[in-house]
């Protein structure tokens, strides 16, 4: 969903088979309880074999449609008795966005204990939980946050979180990467999402590039235990076919697996550059 990180311990994901992307694999061994947000291994990689040659190649910002620098922790620790806000902040993209968010939660007293970022052509999106030992208002916290950017500069939306909503996940599967790769055209994600929704898959995450009139969109997404794979790959290639896209539905282990080109192409930029 990765990008190789220097000093970060890679994952590596057992796989049934590489050649037989179409079968559902024995999966690796994942935690009893999911984090409540993820970091999408997709965000800013070039997935080229996924595509077989027909990806475009990699992109400046400035180039295309849709950029995106996605960053995701989650921070354990006892939110029981705490009181927990969700925040979210759209703005203009400029140094120093992050620090000027977080400085006012924490002035409060706050505990950021998950956050979620991207910036999307030149803006700037964030959503974070915060924990308070003691109660804060929402519109205390919006106040905090909006003195710290100029008149209008910044939207700020705070709400109280909703415990309810870890409860269960959305969706109880097996987690599937679906990409879709051709020329844009309007209604794509229309198309695609209602025909995703209509089959009861949930959408965890949907990453898209645009390059001269060239799209590629890569979603990870949780598909229900009893949903047919095959006839939902079929329909899939049909819908995204009238699109006049090319689609590819494989687990997310056999994606990874086969879309694994970091520790490649950090070899070669050491051996030009030695």
């Amino acid at each position: 969903m990765g990008t190789n990180v220097p000093g970060r311990t890679r994952t590596r994901f057992s796989v049934a088979s590489p050649a037989l992307p179409d079968l559902r694999p024995v999966r690796a061994a994942r935690p009893a309880q999911r984090s409540q947000t993820r970091r999408f291994p997709l965000s800013g990689c070039h997935v080229p074999s996924v595509f077989q040659g027909a990806c475009p190649p990699p992109l400046q910002p400035a180039e295309h449609g849709i950029s995106m620098r996605l960053v995701s922790s989650t921070i354990t620790g006892n939110r029981d008795s705490a009181v927990r806000h969700v925040i979210s902040v759209l703005i203009s993209d400029r140094v120093g966005v992050l620090r000027d968010i977080t400085s006012a939660v924490t002035g409060l007293g706050g505990n950021i204990d998950g956050i979620s970022q991207t910036v999307v052509q030149g803006y700037f999106t964030v959503i974070l939980t915060a924990s308070f030992s003691r109660p804060c208002e929402a519109e205390t916290i919006r106040s905090a946050i909006l003195k710290n950017f100029a008149p209008n500069e910044a939207s700020v939306v705070v709400r109280p979180y909703e415990r309810a909503g870890e409860a269960e996940p959305t969706v109880r599967g097996e987690r599937y990467i679906v990409t879709l790769n051709g020329n844009d055209r309007p209604g794509i994600l229309k198309t695609v999402t209602s025909f995703l929704a209509e089959k009861g898959v949930n959408i965890e995450d949907w990453f898209v590039e645009f390059h001269a009139g060239h799209v590629v969109h890569v979603g990870e997404i949780t598909l229900p235990a009893q949903l047919d794979i095959r006839q939902l790959q079929t329909e899939l290639k049909r819908t995204a076919s009238a699109l006049g896209l090319e689609s590819v539905l494989q687990h997310e282990n056999i994606f990874r697996a086969t879309n694994d080109i970091g520790p490649i192409r950090a070899l070669l930029e050491g051996s030009a550059n030695g």
